[in-house]
């Protein structure tokens, strides 16, 4: 399974469903963690 934050163009996978979402959840905490408020900015911005 995949899944996609397409607010923050961030993408993941999993086995199941619940993985699936549950390594996107991850995937976002820890970009909103590192990057960079113009780098949000810029992803939030082209979708």
């Amino acid at each position: 399974m995949t899944s996609f934050c397409p607010e923050l163009d961030v993408a993941s996978q999993g086995a199941t469903f619940e993985d699936a979402k549950a390594n996107l959840t991850e995937a976002v905490e820890l970009l909103l963690e590192v990057a960079s408020d113009e780098e949000i900015r810029r992803r939030h911005s082209t979708n």
